[in-house]
């Protein structure tokens, strides 16, 4: 349960910054901003369908795999204003 309002808060963050790009970027930066977002939630959902949250080393493991996700937003977020 609460797994699921996890993934429901990131990936609608994740799909908030997605529809938001083309409003705060124009041309390829935006599709960059956008895409990115989108494939990171494609590979947050893919790693949370094979995560046991009764495992604790499983879920352990997607615990650090989401913080991976969140400092990737340090590196896509400015690659995304320096391509503007």
């Amino acid at each position: 349960m609460v797994l699921r309002a996890g993934l429901a808060l990131l990936g609608a963050a994740y799909v908030g910054i997605a529809i938001a790009a083309p409003f705060l970027l124009d041309g390829w930066p935006a599709v960059f901003l956008a895409g990115s977002h989108l494939v990171a939630l494609a590979v947050l959902l893919v790693a949370a369908r094979r995560t046991d949250p009764a495992d604790r080393g499983v879920f352990t493991r997607f615990y650090m795999f989401v913080w991976k996700l969140f400092f990737l937003e340090y590196v896509i977020v400015p690659l995304a204003w320096v391509m503007a």
